[in-house]
C-alpha cells in the first residue's frame, strides 16, 4: 500500500474515460506524453546516489562553481539526456540543447525525443527551488 501514498488523481483519467476514448489516437498520444512527463519529472528531480537501486539516477549536482557556464550547460544537457534514455523506456532516443531564456540566471533546456516513430519535444526549466519543471 505504500506505493499508493503518492498517487495523484488530478492528472489521470478514469477507467471509463479510457475505455470510451480507447480508439482515439490523439487521446492515447496525449495521455502517453503526460505519463512520460510525470515520470521524467520524478527522474530528473532525483539526486545522484539518492536511490540505492539506481545510483546514477538524477541530474548532476550544480554546486561545482569551478566550471564555466558553457561547460555547465553542456554537462547538464548530457546528464539530462542520459537520464531520459536510461530510465524512460518508452523513449528510444533524446537530444537536449541548452536555451537562453528571458532571465539569464535561469537554466532552460529543449528536449527532442522519439517514441516509436513519433517525435515529441518539450522544455525543461530549473526553477528557483532547484526542481526541474517540464513544459
Amino acid at each position: 500500500m505504500a506505493a499508493l501514498q503518492n498517487w495523484n488523481k488530478t492528472n489521470s483519467y478514469s477507467l471509463f474515460e479510457r475505455i470510451e476514448h480507447h480508439d482515439q489516437d490523439d487521446y492515447h498520444h496525449s495521455t502517453l506524453i503526460d505519463s512520460i512527463k510525470r515520470n521524467l519529472y520524478k527522474i530528473l528531480n532525483e539526486r545522484p546516489d539518492g536511490c540505492q537501486s539506481a545510483r546514477q539516477l538524477g541530474v548532476i549536482d550544480l554546486n561545482d562553481a569551478t566550471m564555466s557556464t558553457n561547460e555547465l550547460n553542456s554537462l547538464i544537457c548530457s546528464s539530462i539526456q542520459k537520464c531520459i534514455e536510461d530510465y524512460e523506456p518508452r523513449i528510444s532516443s533524446a537530444f537536449v540543447q541548452a536555451r537562453q531564456g528571458d532571465d539569464p540566471l535561469t537554466l532552460l533546456f529543449h528536449v527532442t525525443a522519439y517514441i516509436d516513430d513519433s517525435r515529441i519535444s518539450f522544455d525543461v526549466k530549473l526553477d528557483h527551488q532547484q526542481k526541474y519543471q517540464l513544459f
